[in-house]
């Protein structure tokens, strides 16, 4: 299963090592991240692949906590990409 997830937050380096730390640390295998500065913070596309819907709500969860993270969305069961 492959889920992508949103997440905004503030304009800071550690946003980003944080949310990546999060995903190593839950064991899942990142796919793709994608950052851009805009209106003040960062929004943060991050995709993996082999998160179960319980480890997905848990990164969710622990992604909110973080004091740097605003928003965050996941986006489950995204069809599978097909190599070029």
């Amino acid at each position: 299963m492959r889920t992508r997830f949103r997440i905004v937050g503030a304009e800071s380096g550690e946003l980003l090592l944080r949310v990546v730390n999060l995903f190593v640390q839950q064991g899942l295998t990142v796919e793709t991240l994608s950052a851009v500065a805009a209106d003040g913070g960062y929004n943060v596309e991050v995709e993996v692949l082999d998160g179960s819907p319980a480890r997905v709500e848990l990164v969710t969860e622990k992604l909110r906590a973080l004091v740097l993270v605003r928003a965050v969305e996941a986006v489950a069961d995204l069809p599978e990409r097909v190599a070029a």
